[in-house]
């Protein structure tokens, strides 16, 4: 008979694994079931940050997932699961989109500081936070990520480039032009929103100092809606009814 030592691990068909780098005091922790799992989630906190979990609920597709990451709930943890997507997607399993498959690993973000399954050389966003009381020059961002986009088209603009982002409704939803949207931790103006995409630009400061001029058309990015917004359409929702999501 197995010995039972209270740890997750003692589920048959459940593997745990962490990573985690001592000089950054960061790392992540993945669990991965043999087989998809079917799952539920209740989000509670503070305004905690998820990948997917979205997707659990009764009206979504998927009814199962592949793994569970948890990660930071800043810009230390924005791509936290995109390690474990790939992983999985080079093993075959994933949700079935035409002829690819998309992982779906769930995400809930933690209060650790932790950097997430990156490959070693692998650039990432980092920003001090604002303290109380500090100036307040642009966007309010949490860091946390609402639901992954895709880049659908770049244009050069003399020594700028405008993105064009496809993203769910969960998010566009939320948009404006001259409103703000979190892109992979930065926070950009939106230029114009047609249907579910939204355009920005990125100035050449911001080409300078971040790796969204790296990004190509069909490749993913976190996105974060304004969290004001977020908070009115919460408030508006249980003043008048109706279901929280609703266009």
């Amino acid at each position: 008979m197995k010995e039972l030592r209270n740890l997750l691990t003692d589920v048959e068909g459940v593997s745990v694994g962490h990573a985690q780098d001592a000089r950054l005091a960061s790392g992540a922790t993945c669990i991965l079931f043999d087989a998809p799992a079917v799952a539920a989630v209740d989000v509670r906190g503070g305004g905690p940050g998820t990948r997917e979990t979205d997707l659990l609920e009764p009206s979504r597709t998927v009814q199962t997932i592949d793994a569970i990451v948890l990660s930071g709930g800043s810009a230390f943890g924005l791509d936290a699961a995109s390690g474990v997507q790939a992983y999985l997607r080079e093993q075959g399993r994933g949700f079935a989109i035409g002829p690819a498959l998309n992982g779906v690993p769930s995400r809930w973000a933690h209060r650790r500081r932790t950097l997430g399954a990156l490959e070693t050389g692998s650039r990432v966003h980092l920003e001090r936070p604002l303290k109380v009381g500090d100036p307040l020059g642009g966007h309010m961002v949490q860091g946390h990520v609402d639901i992954v986009g895709t880049i659908v088209a770049r244009r050069p603009v003399g020594a700028s480039l405008e993105l064009d982002v496809s993203a769910p409704s969960q998010v566009s939803r939320f948009l404006a032009a001259k409103g703000s949207i979190a892109v992979d931790g930065v926070s950009l103006t939106v230029n114009v929103v047609t249907g579910d995409v939204f355009s920005v630009t990125l100035i050449p400061h911001t080409l300078e100092v971040t790796k969204l001029a790296d990004k190509k058309v069909g490749d993913a990015v976190n996105l974060e809606a304004d969290m004001i917004v977020k908070h009115i359409d919460r408030l508006m929702a249980a003043q008048f009814g109706g279901t929280r999501g609703r266009r």
